[in-house]
């Protein structure tokens, strides 16, 4: 009854609630037991020996669902085989308390004194035996399935059982002594309540010391049957104790084939991986092996299972089909070796037509601006002076085109180099309002640097990119404003390390959403940009990467 309490207090758990309604059973017996000895008069024990049957005959029916609900066959307790399990106990009570009518479960009771002690004295009829066989015949399946659980579980599930056995096979074993009239005690003590202490005493120890109830068989069986991966649990001699669902489809083998084998004979073929892992207790390793004429690839875990002494008892063995990730990764590996064999072919591609074609552009630039200057003593028309602006204009800008590629290139390619080398900020800001003002002037706009006190007079770097950068930024803003001003600002940052740039106009803009795309190359934010104001799309890209190789932000 106390073991009845304590799990009655505990999380409900799977069989909980018929392991509680056997032990409320037994302690209902035992105590009918207690008080039939206390009467006197044959009525009062004849009518409390024929009420204990009602715990009695829920024992060994609870015992067998439990134990079925206990090692994972739930399955079996199916409402047609319940409705059977409960034909025999409730026929036993009728039999018993209709007895005085047919006297077929007992065929005689009386009431004799035996040392001063009233003692109901019974005979056994037919339908007594026909109940005690069929309630030992259920404990011996129960304890058939249990001992099967243990056998092929860990420690802990084996200490659960074996107290189960002790603590239920005792009070049982107790009975038939008395029923067969060979208990060492008198013969009309049935010894089976004091047993039943025994019961007690060992479910107690099962709850503190396995915590019965709070881990299952069951629960593990669910668990490794579950996994997509397959599992096989080896005991010390490299025998197959368990293999989930994917391991036996694996294998091509069923529960029966496997189990109780060693593990070489049903893993063929892979005798150099055997060999290796044989008596290696722990590992984590990718290795390839072959099923059903197929390679596979897996990520393998061997975990070693041990009792709380730290005694080996298994191996478990866990493999993570990888065959899919690493062909992935191949392939991804080849795609970018191709890729970058092709982006390296496409920039020699492109630094060698950038030379092929600047030699004889030079050439036309070059006698164009003759002819548009008096140097070369030609007098155009009208006709063809616009002719050969036209030669001129196209000619540089086809010329630009062709250096920013021949840039764009060398940098993808990793041709360009950086120079670390001191520099003064300022010298090259007014170096830029130098060069720019004239292009100012041009267009009518308002050219202005701003220089912020906190600038260093020298920095690390390479002047050059620098210099880069600023321009086309600069030429950006100048292209894009029409009227307003231009604006070059250099300051020093906060951390004291780095410095900035920033180039602001009152031009056209950049809409929020072109943000994410205006350093891809050839891109502008509207296609009709480029006829309007000219340009490749290739300049604000050049900057971006310049301005990375030189580990900075834009």
């Amino acid at each position: 009854m106390a073991a009845a309490v304590i799990w009655q207090r505990r999380r409900p758990g799977t069989g909980v609630t018929t392991l509680l309604v056997m032990l409320f059973a037994i302690a209902y017996w035992s105590f009918n037991n207690f008080v039939e000895i206390s009467v006197t008069s044959f009525s009062a024990k004849m009518i409390v020996t024929m009420a204990l049957y009602a715990g009695i005959v829920v024992v060994p029916t609870g015992w067998l669902i439990f134990i079925l609900q206990y090692t994972g066959r739930e399955s079996w307790l199916t409402r047609r085989n319940l409705s059977l399990l409960a034909i025999m106990p409730i026929v036993t009570m009728v039999v018993v308390a209709t007895n005085p009518l047919h006297n077929v479960f007992w065929t005689d009771m009386s009431l004799t004194t035996i040392d001063g002690l009233a003692v109901l004295s019974t005979e056994f009829g037919p339908a007594f035996w026909v109940h005690a066989v069929y309630s030992y015949l259920l404990l011996a399946i129960g304890a058939v399935l249990l001992i099967q659980t243990m056998l092929r579980s860990p420690q802990v599930y084996r200490g659960q059982a074996v107290w189960l056995l002790v603590g239920t096979f005792t009070p049982w074993v107790s009975n038939a002594f008395y029923i067969f009239d060979i208990s060492p005690l008198p013969a009309y003590l049935d010894p089976t309540p004091l047993a039943f202490s025994i019961t007690g005493i060992t479910f107690a120890w099962n709850i503190y010391r396995f915590r019965l109830m709070d881990i299952v068989p069951i629960a593990k069986d669910i668990i490794i049957d579950n996994l997509v991966d397959p599992v096989i649990v080896l005991d010390t001699d490299n025998n197959i104790v368990q293999a989930n669902a994917t391991a036996l489809e694996l294998l091509d083998a069923s529960a029966n084939d496997a189990t109780g084998k060693p593990v070489q004979e049903v893993i063929t073929d892979q005798e150099e991986l055997m060999a290796r892992f044989r008596h290696v207790e722990q590992a984590h390793d990718v290795v390839t092996m072959t099923f059903h004429g197929e390679s596979y690839i897996f990520d393998l875990n061997i975990i070693p299972l041990r009792t709380r002494q730290g005694d080996l008892t298994g191996r478990v063995i866990m493999l993570h089909d990888i065959t899919a990730l690493k062909t992935a990764n191949r392939n991804l590996v080849i795609a970018r070796i191709e890729a970058e064999e092709a982006n390296r072919l496409k920039s020699e591609f492109l630094a060698t037509i950038s030379h092929e074609l600047r030699t004889p552009l030079n050439a036309i630039i070059g006698f164009s601006d003759l002819m548009l200057s008096d140097i070369a003593g030609v007098e155009l028309d009208e006709r063809g002076l616009h002719m050969t602006q036209r030669i001129n204009a196209n000619g540089k800008e086809l010329l630009e085109l062709i250096n920013d590629l021949l840039d764009l290139s060398k940098i993808e390619a990793k041709e360009m180099e950086t120079v670390e080398e001191p520099f003064s900020p300022r010298g090259i800001i007014e170096d830029l309002h130098t060069r720019m003002a004239g292009l100012a002037e041009k267009r009518n706009l308002t050219f202005r640097i701003e220089m912020d006190s906190s600038l260093p007079d020298t920095v690390i770097g390479d002047p050059s990119y620098v210099r880069r950068v600023a321009t086309n930024l600069l030429s950006n803003a100048f292209k894009f404003t029409e009227e307003g001003t231009v604006t070059l600002e250099a300051r020093a940052l906060s951390d004291g390390e780095r410095w900035r740039i920033s180039v602001s106009d009152t031009g056209i803009g950049i809409p929020e959403e072109a943000l994410k795309y205006i350093f891809d190359p050839f891109r502008q934010v509207d296609g009709t940009s480029r006829r309007v104001y000219g340009g490749t799309g290739l300049g604000l890209a050049i900057v971006y990467e310049l301005v990375q190789t030189m580990k900075g932000d834009i």
